[in-house]
């Protein structure tokens, strides 16, 4: 995550969260540590989505854009 900025103290914060929030699921194999979105993660993800990027569109809309520039 530094590549996005991130420092390994505020990863690892933000992933203990998810994880108490049952939102991602780990998993250990050997030294390593997984991590994986839940399916309690995947729902609050889809709920987040339709809030997010809902548009209220006419239903009669006729599919045309006008664009207007000035």
């Amino acid at each position: 995550m530094r590549e996005f900025g991130f420092s390994e103290q505020a990863t690892r914060s933000a992933i203990s969260r998810m994880l108490q929030q049952g939102w991602v699921e780990s998993r250990k194999v050997e030294n390593k540590s997984y991590y994986s979105i839940s399916p309690r993660g995947q729902k609050r993800l889809d709920e987040a989505t339709v809030r997010i990027y809902h548009r209220d569109v006419e239903e009669n809309w006729d599919g045309k854009w006008c664009m207007v520039s000035y």
